[in-house]
């Protein structure tokens, strides 16, 4: 199933990405403060393991879930015409679906890191 996932998304962020999942129709769901430790598939399937928010990463992130090219190249078109700004995109794969967001939000920042070194 196509879901767009919003991890600490700001009011105005949450509304423009609500409107191009609607437009789309893709379901979308925004989490403000979201375990840290859930896995990626069990966020993606509506399920949160625990309630530990105390080291919760704060950065904006929205993360695709069962896209296919051609409607995640919409989807991205889509959300730059609306000037949807997050800090981080990224895609569910059978490689992270298992990490936790965390780990997923520190590889992130690590590959942002390495980018910026060689600019």
């Amino acid at each position: 199933m196509e879901k767009i996932l919003l991890f600490h998304g700001d009011t105005e962020t949450e509304r423009k990405v609500r409107n191009v999942a609607n437009r789309l129709k893709m379901n979308m769901t925004s989490m403000s403060d979201p375990d840290p430790d859930s896995l990626l598939e069990d966020l993606a399937q509506g399920r949160e393991v625990s309630q530990d928010v105390s080291a919760n990463p704060e950065a904006s992130l929205l993360l695709f879930c069962g896209l296919r090219e051609k409607r995640l190249d919409k989807l991205l078109f889509e959300l730059r015409r609306e000037e949807v700004t997050v800090e981080y995109k990224a895609i569910l794969t059978p490689v992270n679906r298992t990490w936790t967001l965390r780990h997923l939000c520190l590889e992130m920042q690590r590959e942002k890191a390495a980018i910026s070194r060689k600019s």
